[in-house]
């Protein structure tokens, strides 16, 4: 019994795309392409659903998807490291304070002990 055709579509995302987290972001671009270009069809056969699955699971398709996979990854990432940036650099700032304050206070105790 043959898989059905978005279980296959996803064995040529996995197939294509070694990062298994970038091959469902893919998987789940296109399965939004489709859902965009099914909106804009007037009636939608199975036969037509097999047409579009086959024009755009391609090697260059699949690639194209996997790209823009990989970008929203990347913008992901740094989205949230953006959002801790500010909260990360104020502990760090506040760390090296109490360090600096801590030194500064143990080399004043050791200058006053040699007189």
């Amino acid at each position: 019994m043959p898989s059905p055709p978005h279980v296959a579509a996803f064995q040529k995302f996995a197939d294509q795309i070694p990062n298994h987290l970038e091959a469902c972001i893919a998987f789940g671009l296109f399965m939004e392409s489709e859902r965009i270009w099914a909106a804009n069809q007037g009636s939608l056969t199975e036969a037509k659903y097999r047409n579009y699955q086959e024009a755009l699971l391609n090697h260059h398709e699949i690639e194209r998807y996997a790209i823009q996979a990989s970008e929203f990854l990347s913008k992901f990432g740094n989205d949230a490291v953006a959002s801790k940036r500010e909260a990360f650099l104020q502990a760090s700032l506040e760390q090296y304070k109490a360090a600096s304050e801590k030194g500064h206070s143990t080399f004043r105790k050791w200058g006053s002990q040699r007189r």
